[in-house]
């Protein structure tokens, strides 16, 4: 590749280019503006919008260089604003929530040998246990809260949502009801939607037997709200869990004042 100025012809060969851009690479902030100003002067008279062609740098930063170069000023850096923050910015409750399940399982060196403690729970546990306890963490929930909400203003219901421990299902009422299909059907091979449908509609729970619809409607997957979205519905959860914790704390506190 020839560049032509007023009075000289200067060949860059491919192997020289990609040397040029080796050595920019290994510059950051001013010094990399300053190299590729410096190279724009001598191979490309000057010219940020060459300059990038030749070298595949970014117009902007060589423009910047060259009015560094002219004028003597320097530009100041301010990498302090690129890039994602760190989540432990963005959410700082969530250090606090996952403090409070990590120290409790963890212990410091036995031999004193670092500051750093060892801790017994492991991160999917940890996430597990985050999500469980509340759907601002647990974003894969927003749209089922969503339409749990929609629900019970549709049918003016009140309802109370209780969040089960990790490995814990037990607890569910709902798993006891697939305990007691599962019983009933007693491994039956379910070839079609009729059979599952038949087995469900004759099952029973101390004699009373469900009411079992086919919904035959695409049920759709990983739909997730914004949390600008799912903000005004997080707030009524969140008041709602409040209120409930309220009134669990409200018979502890009569006894104590009577006491």
């Amino acid at each position: 590749m020839c560049l032509r100025d007023e009075t000289m012809l200067t060949e860059l060969t491919e192997s020289v280019r990609e040397t040029i851009r080796s050595a920019a690479r290994k510059l950051t902030g001013f010094r990399r503006r300053q190299f590729q100003a410096e190279m724009a002067i001598k191979y490309c008279q000057g010219n940020p919008r060459r300059a990038e062609q030749v070298f595949g740098w970014g117009r902007d930063a060589v423009n910047t260089g060259l009015n560094e170069l002219r004028t003597g000023i320097r530009c100041m850096d301010d990498f302090s604003t690129r890039g994602r923050r760190k989540t432990e910015e963005q959410q700082p409750e969530l250090v606090r929530k996952i403090h409070a399940l990590v120290d409790p399982q963890s212990q410091a060196d036995p031999k004193f040998q670092t500051s750093l403690a060892y801790t017994r729970i492991i991160a999917k546990a940890v996430y597990e246990r985050l999500a469980a306890n509340g759907p601002e963490i647990a974003s894969s929930r927003t749209q089922f809260m969503k339409r749990l909400l929609q629900f019970s203003d549709r049918h003016q219901l009140l309802l109370e949502l209780a969040y089960y421990p990790p490995y814990h299902s037990k607890y569910n009422l709902i798993e006891r009801c697939w305990g007691i299909l599962e019983n009933h059907w007693n491994g039956t091979l379910l070839k079609s939607i009729q059979s599952v449908l038949r087995w469900a509609k004759t099952m029973t729970w101390r004699s009373v037997a469900p009411i079992v619809h086919l919904l035959d409607r695409v049920y759709e997957t990983g739909v997730r709200l914004s949390p600008r979205e799912f903000r005004p519905f997080a707030t009524r959860v969140d008041a709602g869990r409040r209120t409930a914790l309220a009134r669990q704390l409200a018979p502890a506190r009569v006894r104590d004042d009577s006491s």
